[in-house]
């Protein structure tokens, strides 16, 4: 727990001043979009939430937010999970940055309670390096449902959400990283992976205007 906590600071959430580092102008369909929900196990939030819940407990309501707004407009739900490795080799290099991981008990391994996945209709991936797509079915699971959008929330923000955001433009993949639906161990490292996805590789959101956006009357 050290290594994951030992950088962490508590911060304010960041709003409309995400938005001056976006250099494309997409717009989120429901037709098109699929919601990732990265990495928001217990195991994960708790230095989030160690002094005085914050950015925690927003980020938690932020994205309970998202998610309420994407099953309304039936929008996908994707999960990404990490698992506990019985043996420090799966972990590869890894460890030298976060040793062992988390162990397996249900206060690590489970999502938060306020947004816990429906598993009769919602998709969840196993994790292995901070790109979601990486040795996962993530990929499989876009095509088959036809999506070419992928709204990015959970954490951390500058290491799985913004690798993942980078493979996804690689893939062709619009990404829409919803920022203050995103949270990191500080508002330096989170304001920087803000600004390499807008000025490279997706378009900044905030949880409002994605909510703005998906019940739009345009795609009545």
């Amino acid at each position: 727990m050290s290594k994951l906590s030992s950088g962490c600071r508590p911060y304010e959430l960041p709003g409309i001043e995400c938005l001056q580092h976006n250099r494309v102008q997409w717009q989120v369909a429901p037709s098109r979009a699929a919601l990732l929900i990265h990495d928001m196990q217990k195991y994960y939030l708790k230095p989030l939430l160690a002094k005085g819940e914050t950015p925690g407990r927003p980020l938690i309501e932020n994205l309970k937010v998202v998610r309420e707004t994407c099953i309304a407009t039936d929008i996908p739900v994707i999960y990404t999970v990490g698992r506990p490795c019985e043996h420090v080799e799966e972990r590869g290099l890894l460890y030298d940055f976060w040793g062992g991981g988390m162990t397996n008990t249900k206060d690590n391994v489970e999502v938060v309670d306020e947004i816990k996945p429906d598993n009769n209709r919602d998709h969840i991936i196993v994790k292995h390096k901070y790109s979601a797509f990486y040795k996962s079915n993530l990929a499989d699971i876009l095509k088959t449902l036809k999506k070419d959008q992928l709204i990015i929330t959970g954490v951390y923000s500058h290491i799985g959400c913004m690798a993942t955001a980078l493979d996804a433009l690689m893939r062709d993949i619009q990404v829409f990283f919803v920022a203050d639906a995103v949270g990191d161990f500080s508002l330096s490292f989170h304001m920087s992976s803000i600004a390499t996805v807008g000025n490279c590789c997706g378009q900044i959101y905030l949880t409002r205007m994605l909510k703005e956006a998906l019940f739009s009357p345009f795609f009545d």
